[in-house]
């Protein structure tokens, strides 16, 4: 097996293409005017920069953008040294992407970018990211539930 540098697409491609894909050249979203600044961008073995599209929503006036939680997300997870992970890039976006059974087969990304999905459960996807429930609550701007004053006596 080969050892590839971060900003490489792993061996098996396709695989990656079954949990990050469909991907968008960042280059054809810049020219359709979208900052991808915030967004999940990475690098293939040639040097195309992509985007996977499963981070882009619409935002009130229609208008494609990255969604804004996803970019929190992002942002706090590309930065994080995950132990099994290493510091691959490519396997950080995975596990936004990756469907998890305690989100009903939804991944972290479907849940950030659901309109209906309230900030308490955005917390729980950004404290497990971050690891400290204070902390994601303070970034989301958000009280924790303090479960005393939700359980009976």
């Amino acid at each position: 097996m080969n050892s590839y540098p971060d900003k490489h697409l792993p061996e098996r491609p396709q695989s990656w293409n079954n949990v990050l894909g469909p991907f968008v050249r960042k280059s054809d979203i810049e020219a359709s005017g979208i900052d991808t600044s915030t967004g999940i961008l990475l690098e293939t073995f040639d040097g195309t920069e992509v985007c996977p599209k499963f981070q882009f929503d619409k935002d009130e006036d229609g208008t494609l953008r990255v969604n804004p939680d996803i970019a929190l997300a992002w942002s706090l997870l590309k930065t994080l040294q995950v132990d099994q992970l290493g510091e691959s890039q490519w396997s950080k976006a995975g596990m936004l992407a990756q469907t998890r059974p305690e989100y009903n087969g939804h991944s972290w990304a479907d849940v950030l970018k659901d309109a209906e999905t309230d900030k308490q459960q955005k917390l729980s996807v950004i404290a497990e990211i971050v690891g400290d429930a204070d902390y994601a609550a303070r970034l989301l701007g958000v009280d924790l539930i303090d479960p005393r004053t939700i359980l009976p006596e």
